[in-house]
């Protein structure tokens, strides 16, 4: 479940600064993760559907990935990549 994150956004009201916190925008969703299974057979993939927190960027206006999405697809990826198989078996 994703934690509700805030942010600080300062506004600017005469020659004083106040702080105001917004709590930032934020959704979960379905995204799929590409694995290859076989360096031999680059064609060869599996997919991984897997739910990815993303945050609202008002300078973009549009949905970014988090970091904890960036760490969800790289784990999906380590746990499934050929490679990594081979070197845990190696071990």
């Amino acid at each position: 479940m994703l934690q509700k994150r805030l942010r600080e956004r300062s506004l600017r009201v005469g020659y004083k600064t106040e702080l105001k916190i917004v709590p930032m925008k934020t959704k979960t969703d379905e995204f799929e993760v590409l694995v290859h299974d076989d360096p031999q057979h680059p064609d060869n993939v599996h997919r991984f559907k897997v739910q990815i927190p993303l945050a609202w960027d008002d300078s973009q206006e549009s949905w970014v990935m988090t970091e904890e999405a960036h760490r969800i697809i790289d784990k999906t990826v380590a746990e499934h990549d050929y490679h990594h198989g081979v070197s845990s078996a190696a071990a």
